[in-house]
């Protein structure tokens, strides 16, 4: 669904703790009730395997058979087997319909597949039992980037960092919701802090927060510092081809059309259907006078990605 640095627009987590208790079953069974209930200590093929017996025993109803459900729904999640893992939390919230984890982890399953309007709908109904619930408010505000409702998610982003200050993540979550309505100092500042909390435990700052403060920064002109930003989220992770895109359009600002070229086409080397940097290039060969190979790259660019050009103009980079 996305491309980011460190899993970054990409938050899905599968909630575990608690899907079972431990006194849904007579103690001759703790062993497999243990199995189907942990995560943690058991692989996927076996939570499953035990979650399947203790359902078809017969021997459960009403919350106990739901939490056997939404257990083995964990562990079609852990193998990817989303449509199962989705059935299995049907079943299990038609016995137990308040359950905000399984609400969640339906809504991880249902954004897994793309399906963001039914994934809302069950992370919505999650946060309403559970105000609190951080996790499902992460994803939640992630969702809202996508469909760039970015007042919803910074509403969401600021429940989170109010119960959590200390998370660099979703400040930088935040910072990217302002970038993305035009409030790129407030970006910047959240840039900055998730900066200064890494800082505080010795570790370098990580690739995405350099990244998308380096083009907050471009859109509020500051060429050269966004360029630092850059160069110092390649160091950090020389594979993505987001932080060569940042570098052509810097460049590219700064009228250095050939160096601007350069890193464009490193980044498709990197990721040839990158959009950004597809149109990037395309603008960068216009300067240079290559009109028409200039314009199939737009063009390119422009059918991968519809929006592409409104995207790149909201960060001041058309």
């Amino acid at each position: 669904m996305c491309l980011a640095f460190d899993g970054l627009t990409c938050l899905v987590l599968i909630a575990t703790a608690g899907l079972i208790a431990s006194s849904a079953v007579p103690a001759a069974s703790d062993t497999n009730l243990a199995s189907c209930n942990s995560a943690a200590e058991a692989s996927p093929e076996q939570q499953i395997a035990t979650c399947t017996v203790l359902i078809q025993s017969g021997s459960y109803h009403g919350q106990d058979l739901a939490r056997a459900y939404f257990s083995r729904a964990v562990g079609y999640l852990r193998k990817q087997e989303t449509d199962n893992a989705i059935e299995d939390l049907n079943a299990g919230l038609a016995l137990d319909p308040s359950n905000a984890t399984a609400l969640f982890n339906r809504a991880v399953g249902y954004e897994s597949k793309d399906d963001l309007d039914r994934a809302l709908k069950d992370y919505d109904a999650a946060i309403k039992l559970k105000p609190d619930y951080l996790k499902a408010l992460t994803n939640r505000s992630a969702i809202y980037f996508e469909k760039n409702q970015f007042d919803q998610a910074i509403e969401d982003e600021t429940h989170v960092i109010a119960l959590n200050p200390a998370d660099p993540v979703v400040l930088v979550m935040r910072g990217r919701s302002y970038a993305g309505k035009g409030d790129f100092a407030l970006a910047v500042a959240d840039f900055d802090q998730a900066v200064r909390l890494n800082e505080l435990h010795f570790a370098p700052p990580s690739g995405s927060v350099l990244y998308y403060r380096g083009l907050a920064l471009l859109a509020l002109g500051e060429d050269d510092r966004a360029i630092g930003d850059f160069n110092r989220a390649v160091v950090l992770a020389p594979d993505n081809p987001l932080t060569f895109e940042g570098l052509g359009f810097a460049f590219l600002q700064q009228g250095q059309f050939d160096q601007a070229l350069s890193d464009f086409e490193q980044a498709l080397r990197l990721q040839p259907t990158l959009a950004g940097a597809l149109y990037g290039r395309g603008l960068a060969k216009r300067k240079k006078g290559e009109g028409s190979s200039g314009d199939a790259d737009i063009s390119a660019a422009t059918a991968i990605k519809p929006d592409v050009a409104e995207e790149l103009a909201r960060y001041g980079l058309l």
